[in-house]
């Protein structure tokens, strides 16, 4: 937990493996703010390092729900973040199934289109969950299978070797919704925007 900081809320761990959530490694973090905490949830995470400069692209493991809230995320050194984006309503479920009932991924054109849904997604700024997380409720089908878990591509920044570097989250004022912390992904442009291959599934 030294890598993370809460400047607002309460940070809970929840082991939740035996109740087969969906969750890389079957737990996760919270921070929630009561309804007396006016400015809403608010945390701070040190990222690891990375080994060379260059371009990365940050992501974030989500599984949206009413009980979450609308976030701004920041990107940047400690005493320097920068907002990422317009503010996210993070209680909106993910759906890429093409239910015209739940909004998340369908305002990205998936419903019988010829082209690949995960084309349609990353253009949205999303992606399905990676094939090498299992769901245990289901037998052990990866996660990628089902159409409430995702990932969200917070955005593509320069990062260099030996530097440190922070993403924040913070909830807007007056929700007293929870801040949802599962799993993020530093990916190098050579693995997401490689001419020559594309970036497998796993």
């Amino acid at each position: 937990m030294e890598n993370i900081k809460v400047l607002s809320g309460n940070l809970f761990y929840n082991p939740g493996f035996n109740w087969r959530w969906g969750d890389y490694q079957g737990d996760e973090l919270v921070v929630i703010s009561s309804s007396s905490q006016k400015d809403g949830s608010d945390v701070v995470i040190k990222l690891p390092p990375v080994p060379v400069d260059g371009t990365y692209q940050l992501r974030l493991g989500l599984y949206g729900d009413s009980n979450r809230g609308i976030v701004q995320y920041y990107f940047g050194s400690e005493d320097d973040m920068a907002p990422v984006g317009i503010p996210i309503d993070e209680r909106v479920r993910i759906d890429w199934s093409g239910n015209t009932a739940t909004s998340g991924y369908y305002a990205y054109g998936w419903e019988n289109s010829f082209v690949a849904s995960d084309l349609i997604l990353y253009q949205g700024g999303l992606m399905k969950a990676p094939n090498s997380i299992q769901y245990t409720m289901f037998r052990g089908k990866p996660l990628r299978e089902f159409i409430y878990f995702g990932r969200r591509n917070i955005g593509n920044f320069y990062m260099r070797a030996g530097e440190t570097y922070y993403f924040r989250i913070k909830m807007s004022p007056d929700t007293s919704g929870l801040i949802f912390l599962d799993y993020l992904e530093l990916v190098p442009s050579s693995v997401y925007d490689n001419p020559s291959k594309a970036e497998d599934i796993w």
